[in-house]
């Protein structure tokens, strides 16, 4: 968030910048970065859009006495201008808001020297004024915009002052002059995602008062009556809504200081009735809208208007007022009348209602949204803005009539509105203060140490909490949540956080641990996962690590009913990070996903933690340590010795395949093997799956190619994701990664080859395990060549061929030896598979 000081300043005394800054950062409130204009930046802080300060004696105020015509040139003018101290200065100027005959502006004038922006550049470059002959008449200082002065990007005419705003020869540093902090905002710092809310911080950092703003508009118009109504269909959804009137209005541009705070504030000015809302929600917090109330009540034909918070129906239109027509889904939370929505809750309003130059009558609303649906509607619309992100992070139902309040004195006073009596509102349940026991005695259990009691009241108390000290007569406090802090949940945990915040850490003594240091205990299961990442790491994969929140809907399509309930958070900070992740998947397939854009050859694994409901265990999970691996893209990058590259060269379920299987022969698991599943994956190709089964006869995990349908659904068009994910326990169970040494074969190995004709349900890994069973040692080599169907075999059968070695350790075989051991096998396969022999069991063929 973008905080000008000067703003900030009109609220609660400062102190330095640099001090500010620090005292911020020390009190969870990040100060990233700072920009100064006019003035000096900030020492010890990143800079945002370095400038060099104004001159104090160089850029000034002045006041325009009279604008002559420039004697050689129709476009340009030779305005007079006030210096102060009865000093006047001729300069000349084509901005095209100064006529001939003008007086009376307050403008900023740059002297020979000063340092200012090129407005003639088309980047931003600076410029030190030197005196300049123009068309004849020469000229030694510069009218600036706001442009070259660093204020804004309006650099389209003169930047002019109100009344009062400055004198002729006051500095324009004085005036002008502004060093806004960029602040990253937690989200259990929500409260300050408003001026008021760091305030509140600063004041209690420093002790300096707080100055509140504290609206009292006049409603001097009718009665709204019977005029607006509101509803609400589920208070769930949106706690409190409150609409006001304001007649008169006269739409136009904003005052120059309120524009002004808005641009260092980080939004676009636009008109008085738009930035007044958007002026109330920087400083408040609390988000409005304005609709016009012609619209409304043309859209009502004739009758009261009647405003109800509801949900979309699914296929509703609404264009938004960014111009784009928009679908809307089921669920999304609207503002409706009864034509339709009018705007998207908490987002973005509708063009239809929206406020415009011609606009007289404004309906103002004020409201609070459900985080949750807030969230879930900007993110479905990829539609985000400053109102919704303090809407998503939660916004005090308190707020509502405040904001409204403030917006209608900033209207009456700068739009000429005149305000109705009376409010139109709805809100079903009124929230009641939330007390929570704060014994002395837990603070130092949490802290390790505790300020004494007075301290501890005195911090709470600047907080704006109130505290009474316990009535059973234990050293503690009652402390009333204040109606602003949303965040306060846990109760205790979060005050005790409050404490130590403000009292500063640096209280918190460094203490030795007493007692000689416990000897380290081996960490078998770490040493075991070091060796699996050196393994893989080997094989080309990169080591990835995903997210271990995750969320119903992410995880829904990776897991099936068998693996139970996800364990949920009790205070969730998104919809996105509700729950405990089940799976690896959703996570190692959004990084493929991601990478897939911009890189030819995707190779990930990650090594995590699933977290599982366990009854036994309730209501802690039960945490399986697992490994996930991706693979996609292209199996070899092509490259100059390339003559014939590979036409189908793209990964595919045998690649991954082949890295586990190296990888359990790196970690010495013995007897793993793959097997089609009973029923088919549903995250998985149906053919294009397997289980890995452990030498126990357990499934392990499963690999296969991402179901095509889902891959879809997850935006994935190309390429395609191989994907595997075991668990890690039975894995290490078996392994022995220390390595075995063998000695190399003396004597020669003799190689035949065997085809059979099988079912085609046969899988391949049964008929080598039993070729390898029949061999009885002499077998050294068996692999897979050939794999055929179709002409010359017979219906629902196949071909498959394997290379067999056959080798000794003590001697050379005989032909008859290695005759004898190939029979053997033949024999095997024809009583345990009813295999048919190619070459030897074959039909004979008519002739």
């Amino acid at each position: 968030m973008k905080v000008p000081l000067g703003w900030l300043g009109g609220l609660v005394r400062l102190p330095g910048p640099t001090e500010l800054a620090d005292k911020l950062t020390l009190a969870g409130l990040e100060v990233a970065s700072a920009r100064a204009i006019g003035f000096e930046p900030p020492s010890g802080l990143r800079i945002d859009e370095p400038a060099p300060p104004w001159a104090t004696d160089k850029v000034l105020i002045c006041r325009v006495i009279r604008v002559d015509p420039h004697p050689d040139a129709e476009k340009l003018k030779l305005p007079v201008v006030d210096m102060g101290n009865g000093v006047e200065k001729t300069v000349v100027t084509g901005a095209p808001n100064l006529k001939i005959g003008d007086s009376g502006q307050i403008c900023v004038i740059g002297l020979t020297g000063s340092t200012l922006l090129d407005g003639h550049s088309e980047t931003k470059v600076y410029k030190t004024l030197a005196p300049t002959k123009i068309r004849g008449v020469l000229s030694d200082a510069m009218l600036c915009s706001a442009y070259e002065l660093g204020l804004s990007n309006d650099h389209d005419g003169l930047m002019f002052l109100e009344e009062g705003e400055g004198n002729p020869g006051d500095s324009a540093a004085s005036v002008l002059g502004e060093v806004v902090l960029e602040i990253d905002i937690l989200p259990n710092m929500a409260r300050c995602l408003s001026l008021v809310g760091i305030a509140r911080e600063v004041a209690a950092l420093t002790g300096a008062p707080l100055t509140l703003p504290n609206p009292k508009p006049l409603a001097t118009g009718p009665e709204i009556g019977s005029q607006l109504g509101v509803s609400i269909s589920d208070p769930t959804l949106c706690s409190r809504y409150r609409g006001i009137i304001l007649d008169n209005v006269k739409v136009s541009q904003s005052p120059g200081w309120m524009r002004r705070r808005l641009a260092a504030a980080g939004m676009r000015p636009i008109s008085n009735v738009v930035d007044i809302t958007n002026y109330v929600m920087i400083e408040l917090g609390q988000p409005l809208h304005a609709f016009d109330l012609d619209k409304l009540e043309a859209r009502a034909s004739g009758k009261p208007i009647h405003i109800e918070v509801r949900a979309a129906r699914a296929g509703e239109k609404l264009r938004t007022l960014d111009g784009q027509d928009r679908t809307l889904e089921a669920g999304m939370l609207v503002i409706s009348d009864s034509q339709g929505p009018i705007a998207l809750a908490g987002v973005m309003g509708g063009a239809d209602t929206e406020v415009t130059a011609t606009t007289t009558r404004v309906l103002l609303e004020g409201a609070t949204f459900d985080p949750v649906s807030i969230r879930r509607s900007a993110r479905a619309l990829q539609l985000h803005s400053e109102a919704s992100q303090r809407f998503t992070k939660g916004v005090p139902a308190e707020l509502a009539s405040m904001g409204l309040d403030r917006a209608a004195e900033l209207l009456i006073a700068h739009a000429g509105a005149t305000l109705r009596k009376g409010h139109s509102e709805t809100w079903p349940v009124k929230a009641q203060a939330k007390l929570v026991r704060l014994p002395h005695a837990s603070v130092e259990r949490l802290l390790g140490i505790a300020p004494p009691m007075a301290k501890i009241g005195e911090i709470l108390g600047a907080l704006d909490f109130k505290c009474k000290p316990l009535s059973d007569g234990e050293p503690g406090f009652e402390v009333e949540i204040p109606w602003h802090r949303l965040d306060i949940q846990d109760g205790v945990a979060d005050l005790v956080e409050d404490i130590a915040r403000l009292w500063g850490h640096a209280h918190i003594p460094t203490r030795l641990p007493s007692g000689p240091s416990p000897a380290a205990a081996p960490q078998a299961d770490l040493e075991f996962e070091d060796l699996l990442r050196d393994a893989l790491a080997g094989l080309g994969l990169r080591e990835m690590i995903s997210h271990s929140l995750s969320s119903p809907e992410r995880e829904e399509p990776f897991v099936c009913p068998s693996t139970g309930p996800a364990v949920g958070l009790a205070n969730p900070i998104s919809p996105e990070r509700a729950q405990l992740r089940r799976t690896l998947l959703p996570g190692i397939t959004e990084a493929a996903r991601n990478n897939s854009r911009h890189a030819e050859t995707i190779r990930f694994f990650e090594l995590g933690t699933a977290f599982l409901a366990d009854q036994a265990k309730a209501p802690f999970p039960r945490e399986e340590r697992r490994v996930g691996v991706v693979l996609a893209g292209k199996r070899t990058i092509a490259n100059w010795a390339d003559c014939q590259p590979a036409a189908h060269d793209e990964i595919d379920f045998f690649d991954l395949k082949g890295v586990l299987e190296t990888l359990f022969t790196a970690m010495g698991a013995q007897g793993v093997s793959f097997q089609q599943p009973a029923s088919p994956l549903a995250h998985l190709h149906p053919g294009r799956q397997a289980l890995i089964i452990g030498p126990e006869g357990k499934a392990w995990g499963s690999l296969g190619e991402l179901h095509p349908r889902l891959a879809r659904s997850l935006d994935i068009s190309s390429p395609r994701l191989i994907l595997a994910e075991m668990d890690l326990a039975p894995l290490q169970a078996c392994s022995n990664p220390v390595p075995r040494v063998k000695p190399v074969a003396r004597y020669p190995a003799a190689l035949r080859d065997i085809a059979v004709v099988v079912d085609n349900n046969t899988p391949g890994g049964n008929l080598r395990d039993a070729i390898l069973q029949a061999g009885g040692g002499l077998i050294t080599a068996c692999r897979l060549f050939d794999l055929f169907s179709g002409q010359g075999i017979a219906p629902g059968k196949k071909s498959i061929a394997f290379a067999l070695g056959y080798q000794s350790p003590d001697k050379t075989l005989t032909d008859k030896e290695i005759d004898q051991a190939h029979r053997k096998v033949e024999d095997h396969l024809r009583k345990q598979f009813s295999a048919q022999i190619r070459g030897k069991d074959d039909a004979p063929s008519k002739d």
